[in-house]
């Protein structure tokens, strides 16, 4: 039996509220489902987030739709946990319960442990454990019942644990248990399961613990430059990873997506010479207009820097690049490489927004604008047209006097 294990692809995501940010998105799924296909898979398992909301667009459930729609015309099932971006007040409205409603998926894990035995060619067991974002601690605290240990198992979780974090920023397990994050390795399953199928963290981690193979094949995209390049700047490649269950073990291996828009940093002296390594990318290929990340080492006077954003302009309107995320100086923060921090440290601005607001709908379009997904005249159109969302915010800001 051959398994794709895939994670965090954020369908719906639009950043600087650009359609064509959406639509990196679809494209690289597409390609999951391609991959899947080319590789004949017999399943896909997604360890959740797939979805970047709980109430995405209408062209996210069409290209979705399209998506899943090629994959069940191949027999090829597709599991998923949900993650914490998927999934909203009331679990019916949630958008993996509606490709589940219409066949296109199964939701292995929400509320609940979820357990899927499969039977490959020869008629031999695997079972399949789920553990959604709400019930993952689960996994790392109650023992499952075992009948034997010859059967394959694979879990499927959405959880960001202490592993990583050892490896990456140096953790110890005291600063993980102060930030609560469990530990594999001292999980009573660990031992149960071959191979640990993890989502949450965005960027490939893969090691071997207690026997168990566990593996974050990261996102499928880079979504913001602290995803986006390793500790040298480089660009960091997505993946997702091939699972052959054989008689007795499991082998796999990660393969590189390929239609991921790219990210650039460029490092220059000052501005001329961070126009000259731009023009350069004129003559490079790349599989899309590249995002850049540009960090000039002298600041200069502002003549220079419009020259600086009048070939930037030019080059983006002659899509040589795509976008520019951001433009910093030496005497600045110089921009962070790939950073788990916030994860790691519990941070959520989606739970901060919350707290502060004591409403979802509301946190969740403030962060819209915050993200730049929405401007300001969308926010502005939607508080005139709401009353009962206007009467609320109102009460919001009566109530805590901001």
């Amino acid at each position: 039996m051959r398994i794709l294990h895939v994670a965090d692809t954020h369908l719906g995501h639009r950043r600087w509220n650009l359609p064509e940010r959406e639509k990196d998105l679809y494209d690289v799924f597409d390609e999951v489902a391609d991959i899947a296909i080319e590789e004949k898979a017999d399943l896909v398992l997604h360890a959740g987030d797939m979805f970047d909301k709980s109430d995405p667009p209408p062209q996210t459930y069409i290209r979705t739709y399209e998506i899943l729609k090629k994959l069940r015309d191949k027999n090829i099932g597709f599991y998923v946990v949900a993650g914490n971006h998927e999934v909203p007040g009331t679990i019916k409205d949630s958008p993996l319960s509606f490709f589940e409603k219409i066949g296109l998926l199964k939701i292995l894990s929400l509320r609940d442990v979820g357990r899927e035995i499969l039977k490959d060619e020869y008629g031999r067991d695997l079972e399949i454990y789920g553990y959604s974002k709400k019930i993952s601690r689960k996994f790392f605290e109650e023992k499952i019942p075992v009948k034997d240990r010859e059967t394959i198992r694979i879990a499927l979780i959405h959880e960001l644990v202490c592993e990583p974090m050892r490896d990456y920023l140096g953790w110890t397990e005291n600063m993980c248990r102060e930030r609560e994050l469990p530990m594999l390795s001292s999980s009573p399953n660990i031992e149960y399961f071959s191979y640990i199928a993890l989502g949450d963290l965005h960027i490939r981690w893969e090691n071997k613990i207690r026997g168990s193979i566990a593996v974050y094949p990261g996102s499928t995209e880079a979504l913001n430059k602290g995803e986006a390049f390793d500790e040298n700047y480089n660009f960091i490649d997505r993946y997702v990873y091939i699972i052959d269950v054989l008689d007795k073990e499991i082998r796999y291996r990660p393969r590189r997506l390929t239609k991921t828009r790219p990210w650039i940093y460029i490092e220059a002296k000052d501005h001329r010479d961070a126009i000259m390594k731009i023009q350069s990318l004129s003559n490079k290929k790349f599989v899309k207009p590249p995002i850049l990340v540009i960090h000039i080492l002298r600041r200069e006077g502002s003549l220079e820097r419009e020259r600086l954003i009048k070939e930037l302009n030019d080059l983006v309107d002659k899509n040589v690049i795509f976008k520019i995320d951001s433009i910093s100086y030496a005497e600045e923060e110089r921009p962070v490489s790939y950073s788990i921090k916030e994860e790691a440290e519990g941070f959520s601005l989606d739970k901060v927004l919350t707290e502060v607001f004591g409403d979802r709908e509301i946190a969740e379009l403030i962060r819209d604008f915050i993200d730049e997904k929405i401007d300001e005249k969308t926010l502005m159109n939607r508080l005139r047209e709401d009353k009962d969302f206007l009467d609320k915010l109102h009460k919001i800001i009566r109530e805590t006097r901001l």
